[in-house]
């Protein structure tokens, strides 16, 4: 079971299935998803459905991203176990973080703020050797938030994706713990 970790602004705590109408209003905007390699949500049913299968998922865990102020969820946080530990691509014993905002609060700050909170969770609780992104080229955001919290890239592939080209090219980027206990990039 996931813990609740708050920030200056945010209340990470487990997704559930009293989000969805908040899931919703931000998974059927253009663009949220899109950046993440699938299509925003064309009804009230798709997001539930997807929801249902975030929260049944047994290789991921999710942090909902709840507003402190007003008690809004506006993103997640996924944590997932990854598999093929010893490529060119997970080096070490991890995990994949991979993270999705409202678009009504991108460029606030608030993704590092969270994002830096579950590194240390992470590191210090689940005990990773190192956390990884996989990111989207032209999804400079995410970038912008890999690189401010010590991320380094390690490299890019072409991977698959849910639109109709089939196919995204993925940077990949790692942060092992040794890295971040050196730097911890602001994050305590």
């Amino acid at each position: 079971m996931l813990p609740v970790i708050t920030t200056e602004r945010l209340r990470l705590r487990p997704l559930s299935r009293a989000d969805l109408d908040d899931f919703h209003e931000y998974c059927k905007v253009k663009g949220v998803g899109e950046s993440a390699g699938w299509i925003h949500h064309s009804s009230l049913a798709e997001s539930r459905f997807v929801l249902n299968r975030l929260l049944s998922a047994t290789t991921q865990s999710i942090f909902a991203l709840e507003l402190r102020a007003s008690g809004k969820m506006i993103g997640t946080i996924g944590i997932k176990d990854i598999l093929g530990v010893g490529s060119v691509f997970r080096p070490l014993f991890g995990f994949e973080i991979g993270y999705v905002l409202s678009k009504d609060y991108w460029g606030q700050g608030l993704m590092p703020e969270a994002v830096g909170k579950v590194l240390r969770y992470c590191f210090a609780v689940l005990n990773a050797k190192a956390l990884y992104l996989d990111i989207f080229e032209g999804n400079d955001r995410s970038m912008g938030v890999a690189k401010k919290l010590g991320f380094a890239f390690i490299g890019k592939d072409v991977e698959p994706t849910k639109f109709a080209s089939g196919t995204f090219l993925v940077n990949h980027f790692m942060l092992s713990r040794d890295e971040w206990s050196r730097n911890k990039q602001g994050v305590v």
